[in-house]
């Protein structure tokens, strides 16, 4: 399989992202799961930067159904493993995702807290472990 030369390699305003996703929509309108489910494979396969993806994400958030984790939990856990370093080059565009789809906004920082809480979780079980030497000589008294 040759790769299209009028794809560009990196998605800077989102297009190559949006067209997946249109045609997942469609699939989904028009109950056709394969289509759904091969628009999806594709989505995963773009690269793009900080701007395309917020176009992805508002457009997934705008025209899909909440219950809809197939295509919403990437978007967001993309946004949470990634928001530290995506969020400064496009604040401005990620500011007004969060304000304009509140739902979106939950998504991410829950899954940032299940993180966070994870962390901790392991942290405190490997301090709580014993220190040294889990084989001891048994003291005999002369």
């Amino acid at each position: 399989m040759e790769p299209d030369p009028s794809v560009p390699e990196i998605d800077d305003t989102g297009e190559q992202l949006l067209k997946h996703a249109r045609v997942y929509t469609l699939a989904d309108k028009l109950g056709l799961p394969a289509l759904k489910t091969l628009a999806h494979s594709k989505i995963h396969r773009i690269s793009s930067t900080a701007r395309g993806e917020i176009a992805y994400a508002r457009y997934v958030y705008a025209n899909t159904p909440q219950e809809d984790v197939t295509i919403r939990k990437p978007v967001a856990a993309f946004w949470a493993t990634r928001s530290h370093v995506l969020r400064h080059e496009a604040e401005e565009e990620f500011r007004a995702m969060c304000l304009d789809f509140p739902k979106f906004g939950y998504d991410v920082l829950s899954l940032v807290l299940d993180q966070k809480e994870k962390r901790s979780q392991e942290k405190a079980e490997a301090d709580s472990s014993v220190k040294g030497s889990a084989r001891k000589r048994p003291r005999t008294e002369l």
